[in-house]
């Protein structure tokens, strides 16, 4: 049957195009009634997740892509990896080591050509994160006097090659 299909669709091309877009037509129909059917559902499925913690963080992580790519950087961070990162950090602020609700902040900017990936991402309390703004991360430990912040090597490394370039 297969190798028939397979011939079939070789010598009819266009007898084959018309029956698939007949078929998508169908199919995409039939999809757009289940959805107005059950609407209300899926909008209440929608908030629940909005609100639940992966939600949050799908969303943070979306906004962060978006950022990213319309900046022209990578972009190549999953959500369940922000989640790693944030569990992580127990609660505790990167630069001032204080139990505080955090965010994320890239160690090196998007605005100066940092990535969105898990090695140039940090979980900073809001204070910090703001203090910080877009500056490199030795010019905003300088500044603040935090001496005891510990950079990994792999983002040691993203630092020092973006210093190069």
């Amino acid at each position: 049957m297969r190798e028939y299909r397979a011939q079939s669709r070789k010598l009819n091309p266009e007898k084959w195009k018309t029956l698939e877009a007949k078929w998508r037509k169908s199919s995409r129909e039939t999809r757009i009634k289940w959805y107005k059917a059950n609407y209300d559902t899926i909008r209440k499925k929608w908030a629940e997740y909005a609100k639940s913690p992966r939600g949050k963080m799908a969303a943070a992580n979306a906004r962060g892509i978006r950022r990213a790519r319309k900046r022209g950087c990578i972009a190549a961070v999953t959500t369940k990896e922000l989640m790693t990162i944030k569990s992580a950090a127990k609660g505790i602020c990167f630069y001032c080591k204080k139990l505080k609700p955090l965010t994320f902040d890239h160690i090196i900017p998007l605005s100066k050509g940092g990535s969105h990936t898990k090695d140039n991402i940090v979980m900073a309390c809001g204070p910090c994160n703001f203090k910080k703004h877009n500056k490199p991360i030795n010019q905003f430990l300088a500044e603040e006097g935090l001496t005891d912040v510990m950079v990994s090597p792999v983002q040691l490394n993203l630092i020092v090659r973006k210093l190069k370039s």
